[in-house]
C-alpha cells in the first residue's frame, strides 16, 4: 500500500512541477496572461489567483516537498494515515493550483450578473 501512495504522490507532485514550469516558462508571461485574462473578463483577479501567482517558482519547493515527505515514510514504521495525509495534501495543493488558473465560484458569479 505504502508503494502504491508513494506513486501516487510522485505523480502528484510530478502533476504540480509541471504546472508550476508551465506558470514560470517564458519569463513569467504565462502568470500575466491569466491575470490579464481575468481582468478583462471579470474586472478583478481573485485573491487566491493573486496569492498563487506569486509564490512562482516556489511551487517546485511544495512539490518536492511531498515527495521527500512520502519517501521519508517509506522504510519507517509510521500509521498509515501519515501518507494518507500526505497524499491528501497533494491533491488539494494540486486542486488549488487549478483553481487558480479557473477560479469557478468567480466565473460563476460573474456570469449570473450579466
Amino acid at each position: 500500500m505504502k508503494t502504491f501512495l508513494f506513486c501516487l504522490t510522485a505523480f502528484l507532485s510530478s502533476l504540480q512541477a509541471g504546472l508550476c514550469y508551465l506558470w514560470t516558462s517564458k519569463d513569467g508571461k504565462t502568470i500575466e496572461q491569466f491575470r490579464n485574462m481575468l481582468d478583462f473578463a471579470y474586472g478583478d483577479v481573485p485573491l487566491w489567483t493573486t496569492i498563487a501567482f506569486s509564490f512562482g517558482v516556489g511551487w517546485y519547493g511544495v512539490a518536492f516537498l511531498w515527495i521527500a515527505l512520502a519517501g521519508s515514510t517509506f522504510h519507517r514504521r509510521v500509521p498509515d494515515k501519515v501518507i494518507n495525509s500526505i497524499v491528501t495534501l497533494s491533491v488539494f495543493v494540486l486542486l488549488g493550483m487549478f483553481y487558480a488558473m479557473y477560479p469557478i465560484h468567480f466565473m460563476l458569479t460573474h456570469s449570473m450578473n450579466i
